[in-house]
């Protein structure tokens, strides 16, 4: 968020469970699992964190919603490695063994999670990349990028696959007089 913090809210009840101080700058994405969550922004700085340390203690009462910044880095898992620009966003795959980050660069960056080291890198993106998201197994990436363009990339050999063009915008027309 703009305040430098990672938000963890209850999905049920829609409360503010956890605020975690994390972050010289401001937070623009956000990937979790039910285990881990990763965040990242204009620091340019991957920290993931472990749920289980990151809400302990926390309460939710009748008065407040007992969210209050934490500071305690025992909840902090192994940081990845600085990235290029500022992280505009964030994909895990649906096995939770792969993290896509995506910068002002133009490129893609994809880890393993379990070690935390640069898989491959999507070379020659169409900068910047808005929106990113893997496959089940992470075997498939999807992008998306400020010019419209959605291109899918096989992973493992960094292959473009396919890129599919915007609809066109018509020119807007000039009201009747």
């Amino acid at each position: 968020s703009r305040d430098k913090t990672t938000k963890v809210s209850s999905v049920v009840s829609l409360k503010l469970l956890r605020s975690i101080d994390q972050s010289t700058e401001t937070i623009n994405a956000v990937a979790a699992d039910a285990l881990t969550a990763i965040s990242a922004g204009n620091a340019r700085t991957l920290n993931g964190f472990d749920f289980k340390l990151a809400l302990a203690g926390a309460e939710v009462t009748g008065s407040g919603n007992g969210a209050r910044p934490v500071n305690n880095r025992d909840q902090y898992v192994r940081a990845y490695e600085a990235q290029p620009e500022a992280v505009m966003a964030l994909a895990m795959s649906g096995d939770r063994k792969l993290l896509a980050v995506a910068t002002r660069a133009a490129e893609v960056r994809v880890y393993q999670t379990d070690n935390r080291q640069r898989k491959v890198t999507i070379a020659k993106a169409p900068a910047p990349v808005f929106a990113i998201a893997l496959n089940q197994d992470g075997s498939r990436l999807l992008l998306g990028s400020k010019s419209g363009e959605v291109q899918v990339y096989e992973v493992t050999s960094s292959k473009l696959l396919k890129t599919l063009i915007p609809v066109p915008v018509a020119a807007s027309r000039t009201a009747a007089r």
